[in-house]
């Protein structure tokens, strides 16, 4: 299923979705255990990844919205307090 027609999806098809994407995700964390110098460690890598579903999916409380949603109101807080401080880049 290509982009166009994913953002139209059921619940169900998105979740399987998210699903198939964090077991991509892992599969391509297992072939990069290592970390070169200079380069982000990849457990910080992962849960900024996490980050990032929680921040736009589940703390997003216009989601239903999809791309109409404001982008500048408030999200809910994270389940883990320190998680904005730890993983949100500027401009993010």
């Amino acid at each position: 299923m290509d982009t166009a027609q994913m953002r139209h999806a059921g619940k169900e098809l998105l979740s399987l979705a998210l699903i198939d994407a964090r077991n991509h995700s892992l599969r391509w964390a297992a072939a990069f255990e290592s970390t070169p110098a200079g380069v982000a460690p990849l457990l910080w890598e992962l849960g900024r990844l996490g980050w990032f579903q929680e921040y736009w999916i589940a703390r997003n409380m216009q989601r239903q919205r999809g791309s109409r949603c404001d982008v500048t109101r408030p999200k809910l807080a994270s389940i883990l307090p320190e998680a904005d401080a730890l993983f949100e880049a500027p401009g993010v």
